[in-house]
């Protein structure tokens, strides 16, 4: 078979089949609907854990189990528990940047208000969590807060 002929058994380029517009074997490429959900409930299973026993006792391996996946699954969506809290600052800013759009022109005073508050609120419902990772984010030297 050459380039010139005629076959409608052309080969997959990509995963899907050339011409075709039909997906092939193998996993889709990009996020998927189930992919997304299972990193979801991952998240919250981290959170919960982290909350109820502590940055330090908690272990992927431990999210793992009570989440019912495999660690390599695991691994897969958060490679570390510093993903899971990298997850958490994006998931806040990207609820403060919602809130900080809002913002009206005013006086320097009133807006910093404004920020304040609208930093607060967005906190308040994940304050369980937050003190949770206080002892990481404050006390450890080469990572917290005041780390180099």
């Amino acid at each position: 078979m050459n380039v010139f002929m005629e076959n409608k058994q052309m080969p997959t380029l990509l995963g899907e089949d050339f011409g075709t517009g039909r997906r092939g074997r193998g996993r889709p490429r990009g996020p998927t609907t189930q992919g997304m959900e299972t990193r979801r409930r991952l998240y919250a299973t981290a959170i919960k854990l982290i909350t109820a026993r502590g940055w330090q006792r908690t272990t992927l391996r431990d999210v793992a189990r009570e989440a019912g996946v495999s660690a390599g699954l695991l691994y897969r969506y958060f490679p570390s528990k510093r993903a899971v809290v990298l997850e958490l600052y994006d998931q806040l800013s990207s609820e403060y940047a919602v809130e900080a759009a809002q913002m009206r022109r005013g006086r320097w005073r009133d807006r910093f208000f404004f920020a304040l508050t609208a930093s607060l609120d967005v906190l308040r419902p994940h304050r369980a969590i937050l003190a949770a990772l206080v002892p990481v984010l404050v006390g450890v030297s080469d990572e917290g807060l005041f780390a180099p």
